[in-house]
Formats: structure tokens, sequence, C-alpha cells
């Protein structure tokens, strides 16, 4: 996995923790379900470049 892919995903995570926590604060539950999911795309992404880099080997 390239460090550009790498940044890629974690500045998803981020992203989403970010709209977490206003969905939270704000009360906007739609907000938050999205941050939710922001996270866990970016997560899945990151598993999915160890995965592949495990296989390389």
């Amino acid at each position: 996995m390239s460090t550009t892919d790498k940044s890629k995903n974690s500045m998803q995570i981020v992203k989403g923790k970010i709209k977490t926590k206003v969905g939270k604060a704000t009360g906007n539950s739609s907000l938050q379900v999205h941050g939710e999911v922001d996270q866990l795309k970016g997560h899945l992404k990151q598993l999915k470049g160890k995965v592949k880099e495990i296989f390389k080997k």
C-alpha cells in the first residue's frame, strides 16, 4: 500500500470522526451515521491494503 493510499484512508477516517462528533453535538443523526460509514470505509480500505501486502510476500 502506498503512502498516498494510507494518508487518503487516514483522512477518510478523520473526516468520519469529525462528522460523527458534529452530528452528535447538533443532534443530526444522519450526519452522525454518515460519519460512522466514512470511518468504516477508511478502516476497510486500510485492511484491504494490509491483506494485499501479506499476500505479496
